[in-house]
């Protein structure tokens, strides 16, 4: 039975079948662990994407942080100026009564 087998090719058929059947589970394996990075990646990319987003908005708050100091600055530079100016226009006005 074995010789009919070689002849025919039938145990070359069955070896390939069993091969055919091991890579197969083989490459579904790989199938699998391929898409569960593929997933991995696109929520990282999701993950890195949303920090980008915040810090370019750190970024803008912080502008715009530093616009408002500097409007700040000049509403104390003069409200000190009307400050010497009242004082100024007060000390004129007792200097004429």
């Amino acid at each position: 039975m074995n010789f009919l087998n070689k002849i025919s090719g039938k145990a070359v058929e069955e070896k390939i079948g069993e091969y055919s059947e091991v890579y197969g589970e083989v490459l579904l394996g790989l199938h699998k662990e391929l898409e569960r990075h593929n997933t991995l990646l696109e929520k990282h990319e999701q993950q890195f994407n949303s920090r980008e987003e915040n810090l370019h908005e750190q970024i803008q708050l912080k502008s715009q942080v530093k616009k408002l100091h500097g409007q700040v600055q000049q509403l104390r530079i003069l409200c000190v100026l009307s400050y010497v100016f009242v004082i100024g226009v007060g000390v004129v006005i007792w200097i004429i009564s």
